[in-house]
Parts: structure tokens; C-alpha cells; sequence
């Protein structure tokens, strides 16, 4: 099963949003900046989730996927993104599902995933985004504008 199908099945009550409309300047053109390096230097992995409104942050934090409640996430106010590993082109381990295997794009174990994610964590910070890999809850897949609480001026998130 392919990462989309899977996302599918899940149960998620929110919706997912991975547009770069969801994105709001000066991280949009960053993080199109970094999708265009990625792929000059062969990097496979995708663009998986942008903006993130009330009810999925909310889900995501009661699950655990989230260390954050709605309006303390960069993604409530379109200043993060999170990329999966490309899993036709990455090798990963697989994970079992409703009783079916499916290649994770989550992986952060197989030697090549982990090299994937190496090699995305440097070109993000060339882009001058923070890099989730480097933080104590190790969150891989996750960039974020660095003075993204700078910019709030004190407005609500958008849901």
C-alpha cells in the first residue's frame, strides 16, 4: 500500500492540506526554493503536509503525532512543512497495515532512508529553515521558518 492509500484509511478527523497555497510568504518561497535543491541533488522526497487547521493539530495531539496544541505549531500559521521519503524511489523498511504491508515513507530506520533524511536536513538549513531532525522529539520530516513567532503579531492562527 502506497502512502496515499494508507492516508485514506487513517482516521483522522481533520483534513490534510499539502499545497505550497497553504504556505504563507517568506516560508512558501523558501520551501520551493528547497523542493527545486532537493531535486538538483536527488533527495526523493515529497511535499506530505502544509497548513494545519484546529481539528487535525487537535487530532494530532491527542494521538501523540503532535507535541502541540493548536496555535502553538508553526503549521497553524503556514510556516512549516513536512516532506515524506518518495517511497518508489527510496528503499524502506514496511510496515503492516490492517493486516497489509506497505513501504513506510515515514522510515527513519533503513540505511538509505536515513541517508535520505541526512542529506534533506543540510539542504534545509542551506534554505535557512530549522530542520526537525535535530531536535530532542526528533521530528525527520518536519522544516519550519527559524523566527516564525516573530511574525504573529499577536493575530489568532486561520483554521
Amino acid at each position: 500500500m502506497q502512502y496515499a492509500e494508507l492516508l485514506k484509511s487513517r482516521t483522522i478527523v481533520g483534513k490534510r492540506v499539502s499545497s505550497l497555497e497553504g504556505l504563507k510568504e517568506p516560508f512558501r518561497s523558501a520551501v520551493k526554493w528547497l523542493i527545486a535543491r532537493l531535486a538538483y541533488h536527488d533527495v526523493h522526497v515529497v511535499l506530505f503536509e502544509t497548513h494545519r487547521g484546529i481539528e487535525l493539530q487537535e487530532e494530532y495531539y491527542k494521538i501523540g503525532t503532535s507535541k502541540a496544541k493548536f496555535g502553538q505549531s508553526a503549521h497553524n500559521w503556514g510556516y512549516a512543512a513536512d516532506f515524506v521519503l518518495d517511497t518508489k524511489k527510496v528503499k524502506t523498511r514496511t510496515r503492516m497495515h490492517k493486516g497489509k504491508p506497505y513501504p513506510d515513507p515515514w522510515d527513519n530506520t533503513t540505511p538509505e532512508a536515513l541517508m535520505t533524511w541526512k542529506k534533506f536536513g543540510k539542504i534545509a538549513k542551506e534554505c535557512g529553515l530549522t530542520w526537525g531532525g535535530e531536535w530532542k522529539f526528533v521530528d525527520l520530516p518536519h522544516v519550519e521558518l527559524p523566527w516564525w513567532t516573530g511574525l504573529l503579531n499577536g493575530q489568532p492562527p486561520e483554521e
